[in-house]
């Protein structure tokens, strides 16, 4: 039995099997009860 959308009704960027990235940027959300929230932001370092 799946649980979840299986065709969703608009147009969403669903990733249904992992690939290779060039990712430079990347922000990760963390929230939880109690106001326990946190955040990070990370970047590439570019080479100069």
């Amino acid at each position: 039995m799946l649980v979840g959308l299986k065709v969703p009704e608009f147009d969403l960027n669903l990733v249904p099997i992992a690939s290779e990235a060039n990712i430079e940027q990347a922000l990760c959300l963390g929230f939880g009860f109690g106001g326990q929230n946190t955040m990070i932001a990370l970047r590439k370092l570019k080479d100069y």
